[in-house]
């Protein structure tokens, strides 16, 4: 056939189909009600097949949307106060135990967070359990009065590496620097 027979004919197809009025069926389907005929199973099921995969998938994209959402907001807050933090150590040169440790814990109480507190400067570490304050990483605890430290402040942030603050009023130590203690494994380990 050449192409010019083709054209005529497939016109002369489509010329010669009758037109269907609006409210007609076909293959037993129409626009506003259920499918009837021989091909009905199959056209009902191919739409249905085709709804199903889209609200699936919007279904999918929804989920994947909500978790990644949660994971971007647990990740920015996902900093655990609750650990070990040490810069204690031995001098060999002086035979000394130097440095803080501090062990942070949940408790119950107005804080819901407690510390073991240890300081040392020369000899055997003093040691004090005193509530913290936990405002976001912030924390602070104050030992308190009557013992060697007493009034003694530490103000500082956690990370995922490290506790880092400063001390203040109360005794000398720390000298009202930086204090940088390593998160990890306690000295007595």
């Amino acid at each position: 056939m050449t192409k010019r027979a083709i054209t005529q004919r497939s016109s002369t197809t489509v010329s010669n189909l009758p037109r269907l009025p609006a409210n007609s069926t076909v293959a037993g389907c129409r626009p506003t009600k259920r499918c009837s005929g021989p091909a009905a199973p199959a056209a009902e099921r191919g739409v249905r097949l085709l709804m199903r995969r889209s609200q699936l998938t919007g279904a999918l994209v929804a989920c994947a949307l909500v978790l990644l959402s949660a994971s971007i907001a647990v990740s920015a807050d996902a900093v655990r106060v609750a650990g070990v933090y040490s810069n204690l150590h031995y001098n060999k040169e002086g035979g000394d135990l130097l440095g803080a440790e501090i062990l942070i814990f949940p408790s119950k109480g107005p804080t819901t967070f407690s510390a073991l507190v240890q300081l040392a400067e020369g000899g055997a570490p003093f040691s004090v359990l005193v509530p913290v304050l936990v405002t976001g990483s912030k924390v602070e605890f104050t030992i308190p009065e009557g013992g060697p430290y007493g009034g003694l402040r530490f103000s500082g942030s956690v990370s995922r590496t490290e506790l880092v603050g400063r001390w203040s009023s109360g005794s000398a130590f720390g000298g009202g620097d930086r204090e940088q203690l390593k998160r990890g494994k306690s000295y007595w380990q």
